[in-house]
C-alpha cells in the first residue's frame, strides 16, 4: 500500500513540476518549453528500454570450466 501512495505522488509531482513547468516553482526560475521537458522524458525512457535489453538479450560470456582439483596426497602415517 505505502508503494501506491509513493506512486502517486511521484506521478503527481511530475506532472505538476516537469510537464507543466508554469504551475509549480520551476516555472519561474527556467523558461524551458514544453517540448524540450517532454523530449527529455521520452529520450530518458528510450535509453532505459535500451539499457534494459542490451542486458537482457546479450549473449552471455562463456567462462572456461575450472580445472579439477588434484586429490588430496594421503597422510603418511
Amino acid at each position: 500500500m505505502l508503494w501506491a501512495i509513493v506512486s502517486v505522488l511521484g506521478r503527481l509531482a511530475l506532472i505538476l513540476l516537469l510537464l507543466r513547468p508554469g504551475n509549480g516553482s520551476v516555472g519561474h526560475y527556467t523558461n524551458t518549453p514544453m517540448f524540450i521537458v517532454i523530449a527529455l522524458f521520452l529520450a530518458f525512457g528510450v535509453v532505459s528500454v535500451a539499457f534494459w535489453g542490451y542486458f537482457r538479450y546479450r549473449k552471455p560470456r562463456v567462462e572456461p570450466a575450472p580445472e579439477p582439483a588434484a586429490p588430496a596426497a594421503p597422510a603418511a602415517g
